[in-house]
């Protein structure tokens, strides 16, 4: 026999959530990926809505791999990375380095 709670508030949600078998999606949280070029910095005032920290890492690292492959060509070393935040402030950071140099022989 399943019970309805009619009150609405957040809690009285979650355990109609439990009586019915149900689950919320949670909300998506807007996170934003900066990037550090060397010396420059790019902030990213639009951000990306996305589900969780895991979404968020993945598509760091997938910007970051997108940008070493093209900003290291010709360039003996290097150093980018995507600094990702969320509105509460820095949440992790992905870098790249690159150096190239003369083995003595």
């Amino acid at each position: 026999m399943q019970q309805h709670l009619k009150c609405g508030s957040k809690i009285d949600l979650e355990l109609q959530d439990l009586f019915d078998g149900t689950t919320r999606e949670s909300p998506m949280k807007r996170y934003y990926f900066d990037i550090r070029d060397g010396s420059h910095f790019i902030r990213d005032d639009e951000g990306a809505e996305l589900p969780n920290i895991d979404s968020a890492r993945e598509e760091a690292t997938t910007a970051l791999s997108e940008m070493a492959r093209e900003w290291v060509r010709g360039r003996p070393q290097h150093r980018i990375s995507v600094e990702v935040r969320d509105d509460h402030g820095p949440i992790l950071e992905a870098s790249f380095s690159f150096v190239m140099k003369p083995c003595a022989t």
